[in-house]
């Protein structure tokens, strides 16, 4: 079952009453954190019965990941506590050179060795949140086929190169934004991201207007911090109804067009031709899979309502 990445909902591990929720939120991925939502405090604790909680968060279906904590006290005992087949990866904050992803992908293929797991089962997630990490992009990105998405951690960007955020400020992350979305796709990497703060997230409508504007340029979804947004962004991030019934009669009338030796034709006032052709495949290729992981959660979903009687 192919799993799609257009909501990523961040919960921290430390809280069971949201844990226990997880299967039920419909969200394509779900991250149990031991980072930024985990008071220093709390680690320790959040670490604890990890691999019992994301057994919990997997039976919703969706993809599990955790995020962990990017320094030399935690790093490697996070990942150790994470790791178990029921895991699809670790997601990592604050990288900044090829090394450090390097690392962890030898430490991901130990483990898969030892659990008899094939290679690549576990996959890494990563966050640039700094100017080196954005310096260091296009070498961090080929460092590991492990390496499956990516996304602008913006506040603490922002931090670091102390912009403030806010409306005149709004183009320079756009920009940065965009550098990190093209050199995704240039590596095959997915690129994640809104175009505003996921802080916002009690604004529903400044969520799905900023989740359509960076689906229109590119990504593939986002992170949220709250339930509510789920829906908003597996929306957002899926291909419209009109848009579905216009590739179809796009296909339709290309391929009608090719058998009469035409390979540009004039379709709805413009020009198309074989990227638009191609394009239009792939948009209802992406509307099936979209379907049938909708189908494959739901059954898990009523799977786990069952088991818990709820």
């Amino acid at each position: 079952m192919l799993k799609l990445k257009r909501s990523r909902l961040v919960m921290p591990a430390n809280n069971m009453k949201f844990i226990d929720k997880a299967p039920l939120r419909n969200a394509d991925i779900i991250v149990l954190d031991l980072e930024d939502s985990v008071p220093s405090s709390q680690k320790l604790l959040a670490r604890r019965d990890l691999k019992k909680k994301i057994e919990i968060a997997n039976q919703g279906g969706s993809s599990i990941y955790v995020r962990v904590n990017n320094n030399t006290q935690l790093l490697k005992e996070d990942i150790d506590a994470s790791i178990s087949p029921p895991l699809t990866g670790i997601y990592v904050p604050k990288i900044e050179k090829a090394e450090q992803v390097v690392e962890i992908d030898e430490l991901l293929s130990a483990y898969e060795k030892k659990l008899q797991l094939s290679d690549g089962h576990f996959k890494i997630s990563i966050l640039i949140e700094t100017a080196k990490g954005l310096l260091n992009l296009n070498s961090i990105l080929c460092s590991s086929k492990r390496i499956d998405t990516v996304s602008l951690g913006a506040e603490d960007f922002a931090k670091d190169v102390d912009l403030i955020m806010g409306e005149s400020t709004k183009i320079a992350l756009l920009n940065i934004r965009m550098q990190i979305c093209i050199a995704a796709h240039a590596f095959g990497v997915l690129p994640m991201g809104l175009m505003s703060s996921i802080a916002d997230f009690t604004n529903l409508e400044e969520v799905e207007s900023s989740a359509l504007l960076a689906y229109e340029h590119g990504f593939v979804g986002t992170s949220c911090i709250h339930p509510s947004n789920v829906e908003v962004l597996n929306k957002a991030f899926s291909p419209s109804e009109k848009s579905i019934s216009e590739a179809h009669e796009l296909i339709k009338v290309f391929d009608e067009a090719q058998q009469n030796g035409k390979s540009a034709i004039r379709f709805k006032e413009k020009m198309v031709d074989i990227p638009h052709y191609e394009q239009a495949k792939n948009l209802i290729s992406t509307y099936e899979q979209i379907l049938q992981y909708e189908q494959y959660k739901e059954i898990c979903r009523k799977s786990y309502i069952g088991g818990q009687n709820i």
